[in-house]
């Protein structure tokens, strides 16, 4: 309700398709997905600070590895809090803020069709749905389910991606296609497989650009009689 007073009153000082009146600012049309990462980025972060408070807090002394509270009464469990809890919250805390970017896109896909689509409660219900199993697949890391956890989790936040691009216009395939080739990139070195492919461009054009011919300043004269050489 905010964001649609915000784009009334910027529509005021904006023509749609021209240049703004005020510099710098723009309308809000067509822009709705853009603010939903946004926003959902910032309420990711927010919620991985206050996931990971508790796991932090709970390392009182300098240096201390491990979490105190086992260390204190001689019995650590490696079923439940074991040294690789704090670690698994980190990883958590990382799709949990992804998480809520996509949640964000769903939950605001579905207010902005909602009256208007039938099917415009589906993004929504999906966002609530995915939320409640990741939170009881986290509710699982203090029995020890780490790696189950964790791949589960990453599984789900594929899912609620690919159907992200789905609302914002893309296509499953075109999602896989994004997926894969951002593992190429990332195993090839993207950045220095450029580097090299701009340097074989420039040694390319330099192949490319004959040699001027060495003549006089006179320039090559067509007369029969004339001479190009100057006399001393």
């Amino acid at each position: 309700m905010l964001l649609k007073k915000a784009q009334k009153g910027l529509n005021k000082i904006t023509r749609h398709g021209q240049i703004s009146v005020a510099p710098g600012v723009s309308d809000l049309h067509n822009a709705r997905h853009m603010l939903a990462l946004v926003c959902g980025l910032g309420m990711g972060v927010i919620s991985a600070l206050f996931y990971t408070m508790n796991a932090f807090a709970t390392f009182a002394g300098p240096g201390t590895i491990g979490l105190p509270m086992a260390l204190e009464t001689g019995h650590i469990d490696s079923n439940r809090a074991g040294k690789y809890l704090p670690l698994c919250y980190v990883l958590s805390a990382i799709l949990l803020t992804l998480f809520h970017v996509a949640w964000t896109i769903m939950v605001w896909d579905t207010c902005h069709k909602i009256g208007r689509f039938p099917t415009a409660f589906v993004p929504g219900a999906a966002a609530v749905v995915s939320h409640l199993f990741v939170a009881f697949l986290s509710s699982l890391n203090s029995r020890g389910f780490y790696i189950l956890v964790f791949s589960v989790q990453f599984l789900v936040l594929l899912i609620c991606i690919a159907y992200c691009n789905v609302i914002m216009g893309g296509t499953i395939q075109s999602f896989v296609t994004a997926i894969g080739q951002s593992f190429v990139d990332a195993f090839t070195l993207k950045q220095i497989r450029n580097f090299v492919e701009e340097r074989k461009m420039r040694t390319q054009q330099r192949q490319a650009v004959p040699d001027e011919p060495m003549t006089e300043r006179g320039g090559a004269s067509d007369e029969p009689g004339t001479s190009n050489t100057v006399d001393a």
